[in-house]
């Protein structure tokens, strides 16, 4: 990214240029210093294959126009967000396949929630819904959401790598560098 400094030499001034990526960046590590209450309230409930609630959160589209819902799954030990479908259940992903979840799984419903634009690495935004840890430090995974493949596929964003994976006919995918993360409002 191109940055500078430039000194001015008048009135010895420092101004400092930024390209639009930096300042959204900057913008979203400011902690605010005033009392902000959230107001969101969600919930992750018990479901089975086509049997997803009515007021499952739609976070997204496939392909063919058909909702997709975030749900969650422990696999291996490990709680990962992904995909839903009334037709397709829970779809997560692990070492770069999909893994379709033939039981129970978790779906989310959510109220007072928005997605926040985010690029690459950036840091996580204050306030975005935790999908879960897995029991070591710096283990937290989050929701994303991002527009390919003629869709808007829900997958996973993982504190570690900071990069957003999801899961495309039977492939993890991890190539959407702009997405967007959920956070309560």
């Amino acid at each position: 990214m191109n940055c500078c400094l430039k000194r001015n030499v008048f009135n010895d001034d420092l101004t400092v240029r930024l390209e639009p990526q930096q300042i959204r960046t900057f913008i979203l590590t400011i902690n605010n210093t005033y009392h902000k209450e959230e107001k969101c309230s969600y919930e992750w409930r018990l479901t089975y294959p086509r049997d997803i609630p009515v007021d499952a959160y739609v976070a997204g589209y496939d392909e063919t126009r058909s909702q997709l819902y975030v749900c969650r799954h422990t696999l291996n030990g490990v709680l990962i967000a992904g995909k839903a479908g009334k037709h397709s259940g829970c779809i997560v992903t692990d070492a770069g396949e999909e893994v379709y979840i033939e039981g129970a799984f978790e779906v989310l419903t959510a109220r007072n929630v928005q997605w926040v634009p985010r690029h690459g690495e950036d840091p996580i935004p204050d306030g975005a819904l935790l999908v879960g840890t897995n029991g070591a430090p710096n283990t937290n995974t989050y929701i994303g959401r991002c527009g390919t493949q003629n869709a808007t596929i829900v997958g996973k964003i993982d504190y570690k790598f900071l990069r957003f994976y999801y899961g495309f006919h039977g492939l993890e995918r991890d190539d959407c560098v702009n997405h967007d993360i959920l956070v309560c409002i």
